[in-house]
Formats: C-alpha cells, sequence, structure tokens
C-alpha cells in the first residue's frame, strides 16, 4: 500500500499530512483488519485537497485506468485491471476527511462527535468497496456521462451495479456506524429526495419540445428514482450486519404515498433476500430492481417504456 499526495504546493506547506503518513497508514491497516480485510489488496491511498480533488480522481482513474465507483462527497474508491487475477484497489480521500481522521487517534468510538464518526465511517465504509471488489472480483462499469441516448438496459447496468457496491460497502462498514450516524444520515437521504423531486419539477417547467430537453428529462427522471434505491441500499446494509440499527425503523420522504412507501419495504425484504446470495451474484438474482424503479416511477408520475424505436419516459 503507497500513500500519494495530489496538492498545490500552497496546500501542501499547511498540510501536516506529509509528516503523519506512518500513522496514516496505520490507521488505514487498523480498519481494514477489523472489516476482516487485508492492505495487501490496496494498490494507493491518494490524497487530495478539495480544490484538486476532482482532478485528482480523474488524472489517478486514467492514468492507472481504475474507474471510480460510490457516491461519497470526501472519498472514492477506483478499481485496477487485475493481475494474475488478483484484484486491487486504490482509494482517494480528501484532505479534510484524513485530518479528522488523525485527529481521532484512538478516541474511544462513545466519545466521538457524529462528526467524527461521520469521518471515521467514511474511511470503513471505502475499505468496505474494496474489501466488495476483492470478493466479487468486481470492476467498475460504465459512468453515467457515458450514456448517451435513453437505454434502460444501460440505466439499469450502470445503477444496479452501483447499488450492489454500495450495499456490500455498507454492509462490511456497518460496525462503524452509530445509531445516532445512521439517524442523520437517513434523514440527509429523506431530505435528499425532497430536493431532487424539487429539480425534477423545475426540469419539467423548463421543457420545450427538443431533443436535448427530451433526453434531459428522461436522464433525470429515470436517475433520480435510481439513485433513491441507490440511497436505501446504503441504509439497508448497514441494517443488516449492525444489530444495534435493525431496531430503527427505515423513514420515507414525507411525501410519499402509501404505495411508495409499500415499494420501499418490498425492496427492502428483496435486497435482505439477496444478500443471502452473496458474493455469487447472477443478474437474474437482481432483475427485481429494474420493476421495483419503474413501478416507484410509476407511482410518482414516470412511466418509463421499452420499445424496439427507443426507450421512452411519459409524465
Amino acid at each position: 500500500m503507497n500513500i500519494k499526495f495530489f496538492l498545490s504546493e500552497s496546500e501542501s506547506k499547511k498540510s501536516k499530512i506529509g509528516e503523519q503518513e506512518k500513522a496514516l497508514s496505520d490507521i488505514i491497516d487498523s480498519y481494514a483488519k477489523k472489516i476482516g480485510f487485508s492492505t495487501e489488496y490496496i494498490e494507493d491511498i491518494v490524497v487530495t485537497d478539495e480544490e484538486h480533488y476532482n482532478q485528482a480522481l480523474e488524472t489517478y482513474t486514467k492514468a492507472n485506468n481504475a474507474p471510480a465507483k460510490g457516491i461519497a462527497e470526501f472519498a472514492r474508491t477506483c478499481f485496477h485491471e487485475p493481475e494474475k487475477n488478483v484484484f486491487r484497489s486504490s482509494i482517494v480521500f480528501r484532505t479534510e476527511l484524513v485530518e479528522s481522521v488523525l485527529a481521532i487517534g484512538k478516541k474511544k468510538s462513545e466519545d466521538l462527535s457524529v462528526d467524527e464518526m461521520s469521518f471515521k465511517y467514511l474511511v470503513y465504509h471505502e475499505l468496505g468497496h474494496c474489501l466488495d471488489n476483492k470478493n466479487r472480483k468486481n470492476l467498475a462499469c460504465k459512468e453515467s456521462e457515458q450514456i448517451n441516448k435513453f437505454n434502460i438496459n444501460e440505466l439499469f447496468e450502470h445503477y444496479s451495479e452501483l447499488l450492489l457496491s454500495e450495499l456490500a460497502a455498507s454492509f462490511f462498514s456497518a460496525r462503524a456506524m452509530s445509531p445516532e450516524l445512521y439517524q442523520q444520515n437517513m434523514l440527509s437521504v429523506v431530505n435528499g429526495i425532497a430536493g431532487r423531486f424539487k429539480k425534477l419539477d423545475k426540469i419539467k417547467e423548463d421543457y420545450t419540445d427538443k431533443p436535448a430537453h427530451l433526453f434531459k428529462m428522461a436522464m433525470a427522471s429515470s436517475s433520480a428514482f435510481w439513485v433513491i434505491l441507490v440511497h436505501y441500499s446504503n441504509l439497508i446494509g448497514s441494517r443488516l450486519n449492525n444489530e444495534e440499527l435493525s431496531g430503527i425503523q427505515l423513514e420515507v420522504w414525507p411525501e410519499a404515498s402509501k404505495i411508495s412507501h409499500s415499494l420501499i419495504l418490498e425492496f427492502e425484504k428483496m435486497v435482505c433476500l439477496l444478500w443471502n446470495k452473496y458474493p455469487d451474484w447472477q443478474t437474474e438474482d437482481y432483475n427485481f430492481l429494474v420493476n421495483i424503479w419503474k413501478f416507484l416511477g410509476m407511482e410518482n408520475g414516470y412511466k418509463f417504456v421499452q420499445n424496439p424505436e427507443g426507450d421512452g419516459v411519459y409524465w
């Protein structure tokens, strides 16, 4: 495991991280062991500041042919092409996260603030992605930005893999998730869904019959319901592997209809059954995802259809 830095000259002078490489390496190794993972399957830990985070991620993934996966704001895991059937991963971390984790040191969990728990959990979560990559011998699929036409099968391929990856990472990192942090994350998911529906309404208001607008509307509406399921897979994964969380009721967004609520509960039930087959997931094991996605969209005013002439959305 190598530790690399992608910082501006001014940030390098301010940051003390470079002086604490050994401490950071020890923390990563300690966290990995707690989830049953070995850092021998990690290629690089890349540390970058906020200004250069996206640039570092793009540069690193292209230079190493290591596509990134995940939805975290402060960290992303990259997957390398296998060598001799060994699947390695690298993680790109923001400096704020690394500095916070280094500051936590050996504090007991009960002494941590929710924000401190959040940063610590994110490191565990990214290591969970690495462990999943090793277990499933898995490479990231096509990025959503590479999808240049509205195709339901391509969207399913992209979002189902993202969902499965988040489910697994959340399961493996669940022991680092406290009830307080879980409640905060669930509230963030619920509020985020409300905000996503507002953005959809704005796109509808600005809609014209131009092809570019139709494509934008199709992608925005279809992605919205996939992302809802991805976020709930995170919540469900944590519940599956932490008894302290199992008693917390899974909440839905306030405007959700009874049918939407039932669909989320059905999704939870099906995901729990799916986990029993991990890591040997086959496409037929999770085909149910596209049906729940379609029904959830339909219940909220969007009908996604597949046609030989081209897929479409009605609202």
